[in-house]
């Protein structure tokens, strides 16, 4: 199962306010990996299915390795 698909599956499965965190080190990918991957789930939130938690609009060199995922 890809990445993206593991993280729908993750979000998709929370009742409305539920949270989890998603981790660079629980994926296994590097820290460039993980904030192209926090950029998709950002603009994803937009259509207002869940929230992002952390990690928004932080350079990369200072980016953390994980997110907090909220459902709406």
């Amino acid at each position: 199962m890809d990445i993206l698909s593991q993280i729908t599956q993750k979000i998709a499965l929370l009742r409305c306010g539920e949270q989890c965190v998603i981790s660079a080190e629980e994926l296994l990918i590097g820290r460039d990996d993980f904030h192209s991957l926090t950029v998709y789930l950002n603009r994803t939130s937009e259509q207002g299915g869940f929230s992002v938690v952390g990690n928004r609009a932080v350079p990369q060199s200072s980016a953390s390795t994980s997110v907090k995922i909220i459902k709406n």
